[in-house]
């Protein structure tokens, strides 16, 4: 009982403490997944496997984020004190937009339009009144500090663009669930460095809430987590993310020295669902289709199509995740510039080395058919 009173003070210090905030969103999730799934089942609410992009063959519930958002929420309302992180009150209202958007995408199906205009909203309400946004780019191409306009559209821009990474991502099993729960261990073992406790709160929160959803979801899977899941995960990891890059900012010389070049770590932690978003769009673009139209070109399917299980996918993008941030932690000292390019150099490696094992299996399969025929 002690270590609970600790959490809603001011002299929250140890990763242990944290531990129980994760364990309770974990068992929230863990033992309401299985009503969610009884109740899917009895409503006949399914994620039907109707388009050829869809890897799964068969129907699932896709009600998972219910529960995740349900753990999130629960856990944080509890020891999220206004002394801890007084914006909380408007994360809390991002997030009830996207989960009523993303719960009405997943029952009946929304059109994009309107899903953009929900996430603009969501966004516009972290950025304008919570202030949870972007005021300089450190250097990188010149700009230090931002006008404040530029600086709202900008940080507008990037909640959207993360938001929908994570989306995009959830395409096989415990993918997106794995990616998510990297990041938020990361963010919050980073802010818990930085003495920065509701932040590292909101990370662990979630990350217990999803661990609680990927014991249902890694292959087989039993549920989906849907938009519902997606989308809240996105926009809370952009949220972490951009107080990460802003501590450079607020905290003292210490922390700034410690985290050296803040916005290239950021990038490193997102690098898997922000190089994939990258690509799908710029793929989808020299190929004249509209960026928004899905399609199987996303990293997911190339490995699936590399004849990997979806286990295996899923734990080699997440490793590669992994090792991205440990790359960007150990050279932070090159600074951002040198930092940035290393992580995109290394990432064009990876996916040249992707493409080259598709091309060639694809060439083994093409001659392994002129010899049976």
């Amino acid at each position: 009982m002690s270590q609970i009173t600790v959490l809603t003070t001011s002299r929250i210090t140890y990763l242990d403490d944290f531990f129980i905030v994760a364990f309770l969103s974990f068992l929230i999730v863990l033992f309401a997944i299985p009503s969610i799934i009884l109740v899917s089942e009895t409503k006949h609410l399914f994620d039907e496997p109707s388009e050829d992009r869809k890897i799964h063959k068969k129907r699932l519930p896709n009600l998972g984020g219910v529960g995740i958002f349900t753990g999130f929420i629960f856990t944080c309302s509890l020891f999220v004190q206004n002394a801890l992180l007084p914006y909380y009150n408007y994360i809390l209202a991002a997030a009830i937009i996207l989960f009523v958007t993303g719960l009405k995408d997943d029952l009946i199906g929304l059109g994009s339009l309107k899903k953009f205009i929900a996430q603009i909203i969501a966004a516009c309400v972290l950025v304008v009144f919570a202030d949870i946004r972007i005021s300089s780019l450190y250097g990188i191409i010149g700009i230090h500090e931002l006008p404040y306009i530029i600086s709202v559209v900008l940080s507008i821009f990037t909640i959207i663009v993360i938001t929908n990474a994570f989306n995009l991502i959830d395409g096989i099993d415990g993918l997106a669930g794995g990616i998510g729960s990297v990041v938020c261990l990361t963010y919050g073992v980073l802010f818990c460095t930085l003495h920065e406790f509701g932040l590292a709160l909101i990370a662990f929160s979630l990350l217990g809430a999803i661990i609680g959803f990927l014991y249902y979801n890694v292959a087989p899977a039993r549920i989906f987590m849907g938009d519902t899941g997606s989308l809240l995960i996105g926009m809370l990891a952009s949220v972490l993310t951009i107080k990460f890059i802003e501590l450079e900012n607020s905290t003292s010389n210490v922390y700034s020295i410690f985290f050296e070049a803040s916005p290239a770590i950021a990038v490193a932690i997102l690098i898997i669902p922000l190089f994939d978003t990258i690509r799908v769009f710029t793929l989808r673009t020299i190929k004249s289709n509209s960026p928004f139209v899905a399609d199987r070109n996303h990293l997911h399917h190339r490995l699936i199509d590399l004849n990997y299980t979806h286990t295996q996918a899923a734990l080699i993008l997440v490793m590669v995740n992994i090792i991205f941030i440990l790359l960007a932690l150990t050279f932070q000292f090159l600074g951002n510039h040198l930092l940035l390019a290393l992580i995109i150099g290394f990432v064009l490696l990876l996916n040249m080395f992707v493409t080259r094992r598709i091309k060639h299996t694809e060439e083994l399969n093409t001659e392994s058919n002129k010899v049976s025929v």
